[in-house]
């Protein structure tokens, strides 16, 4: 179709949601929502094109440019958990009370793509990181997503102290709303907001997990994730990363393993690795500090 046909701004936002599908299926419905953002604040730039046809039209600066834009807000909204979210489940828990707490728990995973992915493979998950560093009494884990809830609810141990770190708003109210579910284990859940890029607490503990949050951290700011381990005050780091694309199924096992490898060398910790391997669709690399 051509561009007198439909309009410079709809063929474009009709295009960027075509390419935001094919890159990150998982994006649904909200992938003409970034299009149509994306377009609404480019017109003045939008107006300037002069290409006649949709292939020529992906071909300018411009249209390049709104790609690339759309495809950052895109990565990060896939990543994001939904307001609405935090409201649903903390109703539920409020309204049936404690033995809604499981089922609740589990909406909760199921509202966000790498939780989702991981409910498969989190038993293994947990069995592994236990068998190789015995049961930590006391855990922190940083940029930790509903990851908590899923290791209280698929893990055969549950440590007495588990510090539960990230930013995001929606994270942290349905965390504290699912308090009740870890007080059932005989687990107490300290749930700390907090930007790891600036100020990431560092109680002492047995165990940090930082669980495919590296690299995120690296991409807001360079040296970010190697502070992260610098100042980090426990015996054991678990860290993993994705070994395949959550949004395109690309296998991305070898890139994984040289960022994480560059990135533990870089750090002034002294750590050894004890442990590297994929479980599910994670690369996982234990260390120990030796000092």
């Amino acid at each position: 179709m051509r561009l007198e046909e439909q309009g410079p701004a709809s063929l474009i936002a009709e295009l960027l949601t075509q390419d935001l599908l094919e890159r990150y299926p998982g994006l649904g419905e909200d992938a003409a929502r970034v299009a149509e953002e994306v377009v609404r604040r480019h017109m003045e730039e939008i107006r300037s094109i002069k290409a006649q046809t949709p292939e020529e039209l992906r071909r300018t600066r411009v249209y390049r440019l709104l790609r690339k834009k759309a495809r950052h807000i895109a990565y990060y909204r896939l990543r994001r958990f939904k307001q609405s979210l935090s409201t649903d489940i903390c109703g539920v828990i409020e309204e049936c009370g404690d033995q809604c707490l499981r089922e609740a728990a589990f909406q909760a995973l199921q509202g966000h793509a790498s939780t989702r992915e991981r409910l498969s493979y989190a038993e293994k998950l947990y069995s592994t990181i236990w068998s190789i560093i015995g049961r930590p009494r006391s855990i922190i884990d940083y940029g930790c997503g509903l990851n908590p809830a899923m290791a209280i609810m698929y893990s055969w141990h549950a440590p007495t102290v588990y510090y539960a770190v990230d930013k995001d708003p929606v994270i942290v109210s349905i965390l504290r709303c699912l308090t009740p579910l870890f007080k059932a284990r005989g687990t107490e859940l300290r749930v700390i907001k907090a930007d790891l890029c600036r100020h990431p607490p560092t109680p002492r503990v047995d165990a940090a997990f930082i669980f495919k949050t590296l690299h995120l951290l690296e991409r807001l700011r360079r040296g970010c994730g190697t502070r992260l381990l610098d100042t980090a005050r426990s015996s054991f780091v678990v860290i993993t990363e994705a070994a395949r694309s959550l949004t395109r199924g690309e296998d991305i096992l070898s890139r994984e393993k040289r960022f994480l490898r560059k990135i533990i060398s870089s750090s002034m910790a002294a750590y050894r690795i004890i442990y590297e391997g994929t479980v599910g669709s994670e690369y996982m690399v234990v260390l120990e500090k030796t000092l």
